[in-house]
């Protein structure tokens, strides 16, 4: 083989592997994302948490009503006590603003002294909009933001964790 023939082949088997790269790079591109349904993910909350005590949170699906109740307050019942709309465990908002496969578990957590924790649990779908600012989500679950300030939680061997407290309160017309 001459020279020239071994660098047209060279040539071509080079030309010929980066085909064969980008269409690897193309074929794997493709990622199958699997139904967060059919993911193996816990999305349920404990029912005890310790010393506090979980309830289901549910809200009401009529936009005019668009009131929260535990299953406590419930008793039971499969519709809005108020005005007779249909109850869901996502908000009307939530509902509004996420993608249809996020899944959302929740629960309100109460101590014996009165103190509450309102614990929800986000599992994102096909798109990354499932997670979201906080100050987004509380007024899509009909929350009135008080506050917020930013808070260091010291940690060894790192520079201190930086988190956001917000206080908040039930919006008008909210249970």
């Amino acid at each position: 083989m001459t020279a020239g023939k071994r660098r047209r082949a060279a040539g071509l088997a080079v030309v010929a592997l980066l085909a064969a790269t980008v269409a690897a790079a193309v074929y794997l591109r493709r990622v199958a994302v699997a139904s967060p349904a059919s993911a193996d993910v816990m999305i349920a909350l404990p029912d005890r948490a310790g010393e506090w005590q979980g309830e289901d949170v549910f809200y009401c699906q009529n936009d005019q009503c668009n009131r929260s109740f535990t299953a406590g307050e419930l008793q039971g019942r499969r519709v809005c006590p108020v005005c007779g709309g249909a109850l869901d465990h996502v908000s009307l908002g939530e509902r509004n603003l996420l993608p249809q496969d996020t899944l959302l578990a929740r629960k309100l957590y109460t101590r014996s002294n009165g103190e509450s924790i309102h614990a929800t649990v986000v599992v994102s779908g096909s798109e990354q909009r499932s997670i979201h600012r906080p100050e987004q989500c509380l007024p899509a679950q009909g929350l009135i933001i008080d506050s917020s300030r930013i808070l260091e939680v010291s940690m060894d061997g790192r520079e201190p964790l930086k988190l956001a407290l917000l206080t908040a309160r039930p919006g008008e017309g909210r249970g």
